[in-house]
């Protein structure tokens, strides 16, 4: 049912399809959540999908499939320290390919995804977390002002988040 709902896009009935698998079958549990969370993000659901891949690799920190699509949602979301471990994970599997490793290799790892940013913040518009993507945004257009202002939302929203504090002390630096 799930599959048949994805392929014909009714994606909520998929969803509720996948839950109810993960809750009957736990051997398999790591796989469902992460198929539902690769449909929370197509839905523009970033912190669901996040929630729900941080408990698929809690069951199994070498889930391949629940580490790919964090890293790709880290990237999206301008959090480079934490896609960092996340590749380098994928990189201690022998699962990293020539793209991770030059994104790894970069001083500031971030995918620059402006149609998936517009998306997320349309879909929730109070996740605070999208400041940090779009204030990395601001900075790799030369847009400093903007880019501070944005930092300093974040930090406020989120005063313990260590990431956008070291990229708003560069900027006052």
């Amino acid at each position: 049912i799930a599959d048949v709902a994805i392929d014909v896009h009714q994606l909520d009935v998929a969803s509720s399809s996948l839950q109810k698998l993960a809750e009957l079958d736990s051997s398999k549990r790591v796989d469902y959540w992460t198929q539902l969370a690769s449909l929370e993000m197509r839905l523009n659901r970033a912190q669901t999908a996040e929630t729900l891949l941080n408990r698929s690799l809690e069951v199994d920190p070498n889930a391949l499939g629940a580490l790919r699509l964090k890293a790709q949602l880290l990237g999206v979301l301008g959090r480079s320290r934490e896609l960092s471990r996340v590749l380098l994970r994928l990189v201690q599997l022998g699962d990293a390919d020539r793209s991770d490793l030059i994104v790894l290799a970069s001083t500031d790892p971030f995918v620059d995804d402006v149609e998936r940013l517009e998306a997320l913040s349309k879909s929730s518009p109070e996740n605070p977390t999208l400041l940090l993507a779009r204030a990395r945004q601001a900075i790799n257009s030369d847009r400093t002002a903007d880019a501070r202002k944005l930092l300093e939302k974040f930090t406020q929203e989120l005063p313990h988040d260590w990431e956008g504090q070291a990229m708003l002390g560069q900027i006052l630096s």
